[in-house]
């Protein structure tokens, strides 16, 4: 397992990096879901299909997606008991967010920019 080093950062730099870290995550569950949906649309195009082959692979599809969603939850409740949020009130960080998608060979990419105002 690769070993991690800590740099010290103020506290300021800290919270950007938590909201980016969060922001890249929820960008890497809807790139899961939306791989997912492709793949949906590939099996239905395959004239082999069974009815219990496409249960399968309901099956194997909602467990992806069930999984994202718990680390999702997980990483915001980590989030959430990392930072008091209340003790921030006179160090606000203001950000803007930018949503772009794009169509590349067939494929919806969503990109997510933070950055930070001022």
């Amino acid at each position: 397992m690769p070993e991690l080093k800590l740099q010290t950062k103020k506290r300021e730099e800290a919270l950007t990096d938590m909201l980016q870290s969060t922001a890249l995550e929820k960008v890497a569950l809807a790139e899961l879901f939306n791989a997912g949906a492709e793949e949906m649309r590939e099996v239905m195009k395959m004239e082999d299909i069974t009815v219990d082959k496409l249960i399968d692979f309901q099956g194997s599809l909602n467990s992806i997606i069930q999984n994202g969603l718990e680390v999702r939850k997980i990483l915001q409740d980590d989030m959430n008991s990392s930072v008091n949020f209340n003790s921030l009130e006179s160090n606000t960080i203001e950000i803007e967010e930018e949503i772009s998608e794009e169509i590349i060979d067939g494929k919806k990419r969503i990109k997510k920019i933070i950055t930070k105002k001022g």
